[in-house]
């Protein structure tokens, strides 16, 4: 009998032991892994990581004239033989001849929108080639595509308006969702939320000798204005943080708006969360990462000044983090789950917390700092074309 509960004790040790060796092991290899960074992360705390930023040159001959921009995993050039696609390694993928005099392009999450304000024709490219083009009546005054929607935005010339705001849905066979025309506001700017409930346009009008600032406030589903905010400042900057909080900024404040939802949809109101006096010169560049938080860099008037401040507000609207640079930031962009800034000679990968980054620094001016996926930044410069991966150490 003593013999027989001696080799169970034995048994339960043992089994206690290999329990214990195995939790250790699952333990070492949780944090060993870095498994326990993204498990912090999904429970809410701030973990922090450290990247590397590794170069690779890509080899390309633009003839003439040149700009560059990147899809996915596409490079996307324009240059006076059209539209042309190149891999990660800088093989031809792919070639448009559509035809720009001085195009803009912009990178999103897997395209690329060129409009040309000579032209009267918006088109988006992604890694395949040509997505789709579409013609309007007028010249191109603005074209945007807003992030998770859909959607993009179109502002023209008009000989008999200000200003003629169009948003068509791309992903729909370029369907109309809205069109206006607007006697009395110059717009400059149209945001839509990632709900698509509504959208906003920021302009401004003549109101005298003086001009007034504007933002007009629609419902998506039958395009009426349900609240207007006048202000002494035209704000250029207008952008949805999430469904409902709208952020404007110009050179001398920030605004913070948010809808008031009632049971009668046509009673909806803005309330002014807070406006924040931005203290510099020239505000540089702001861009949003939806329901996350926003990031705005701010400058001074003289572009020789090699100072800048950038401020990241998290997704309450509140200001997280401020940092002050001895370069320019002149260009802030929001990719997946991070940010982008860039001055002349330095890139700067920044977490969406805002709180851990890596650098990748050159000896020429930067031209463009672009994410060309959620891992590889496009960067180009006077004389090369580098992909920059930003990896964790």
């Amino acid at each position: 009998m003593m013999k027989k509960d001696s080799k169970e004790k034995n048994k339960k040790l043992i089994g206690l032991a290999v329990l214990a060796l195995t939790v250790i092991l699952v333990v070492v290899l949780f944090f060993v892994t870095g498994i326990y960074k993204n498990v912090f992360e999904f429970l809410g705390f701030d973990v922090k990581r450290e990247y590397k930023a590794d170069g690779i040159a890509v080899e390309f001959t633009p003839h003439g004239n040149y700009k560059i921009s990147g899809a996915d995993d596409t490079i996307v050039i324009f240059d006076e033989n059209g539209v042309t696609g190149y891999d990660n390694g800088g093989s031809w993928k792919w070639h448009n001849d559509a035809k720009f005099i001085d195009p803009v392009l912009q990178s999103y999450d897997d395209f690329v929108l060129i409009h040309d304000p000579e032209s009267k024709i918006v088109s988006a490219f992604n890694s395949a080639g040509i997505m789709w083009s579409k013609t309007f009546d007028n010249k191109i005054r603005n074209a945007v595509a807003h992030d998770g929607t859909g959607f993009v935005s179109i502002i023209t010339d008009s000989e008999e308006y200000n200003s003629e705001v169009y948003i068509i849905d791309y992903k729909n066979n370029l369907k109309d969702i809205f069109s206006g025309k607007f006697v009395d506001e110059f717009v400059v700017n149209v945001s839509v939320s990632p709900d698509c409930s509504q959208f906003a346009l920021s302009g401004f009008y003549p109101e005298g000798e003086k001009t007034a600032g504007v933002i007009m406030f629609l419902r998506m589903n039958d395009g009426e204005v349900f609240s207007t905010e006048v202000s002494d400042g035209i704000y250029p900057y207008a952008e949805y943080l999430d469904g409902d909080t709208l952020i404007a900024a110009n050179s001398d404040s920030l605004i913070a708006v948010t809808k008031t939802a009632s049971v009668d949809t046509k009673k909806d109101k803005i309330t002014k969360l807070w406006t924040r006096e931005s203290n510099s010169d020239v505000l540089l560049d702001l861009d949003v990462l939806i329901n996350e938080g926003f990031c705005v860099a701010f400058g001074s008037s003289d572009e020789t000044s090699g100072k800048s401040m950038v401020k990241y507000f998290n997704e309450d609207c509140k200001l997280s983090e401020s940092r002050s640079f001895s370069e320019r930031v002149d260009f802030v962009k929001a990719g997946r789950d991070s940010f982008l800034l860039s001055s002349d000679y330095s890139v700067y990968f920044m977490s969406k917390s805002f709180s851990q980054k890596s650098t990748y620094g050159s000896m020429s001016d930067i031209e463009i700092a672009d994410f060309i996926n959620g891992e590889k930044v496009l960067v180009q410069m006077q004389s090369r074309l580098m992909i920059v991966s930003f990896t964790e150490k």
